[in-house]
């Protein structure tokens, strides 16, 4: 199974070198899409542009032609809430929702967010590696 990362422009050639196009794009840092598709065969990420005001970047996703179509699982996010400053001091926390980073991304983030703050004293989100991504 192997991971490359390929220039922006080359999909002609990967395409003679025996590369199907899977029909989409996924972004983040070369690191996080690599390790998302490590495990998933013989593919070939074309970088395109980066995303503006951060690292990543849009990757158009390529396989092998005999190889069964891939996608990967999308990556999660935690939306948990503190009931007091005493839970948030201990990090007691209840588990609100657990959403896709795409839809955290997209125009519905601060509309759960507004949702739940009336309910907890303070609102976290989560990546699945721990990262915190809100704390409002």
């Amino acid at each position: 199974m192997k991971v490359e990362i390929c220039d922006f422009g080359s999909a002609p050639e990967q395409k003679k070198d025996g590369y199907k196009s899977l029909g989409i794009e996924v972004r983040g840092t070369d690191e996080s899409i690599k390790h998302t598709f490590k495990s998933t065969g013989d593919v070939r990420l074309i970088r395109s542009g980066s995303i503006y005001g951060t690292n990543e970047h849009v990757f158009f996703v390529m396989v092998k032609e005999d190889q069964e179509d891939i996608t990967p699982e999308p990556r999660y996010v935690a939306i948990r809430g503190f009931e007091s400053e005493e839970d948030y001091t201990t990090n007691k926390f209840t588990t609100i929702d657990n959403i896709t980073e795409e839809e955290w991304e997209g125009e519905n983030s601060m509309a759960i967010i507004n949702e739940n703050e009336p309910h907890y004293y303070q609102i976290q989100v989560v990546s699945k590696e721990g990262k915190l991504l809100y704390d409002e």
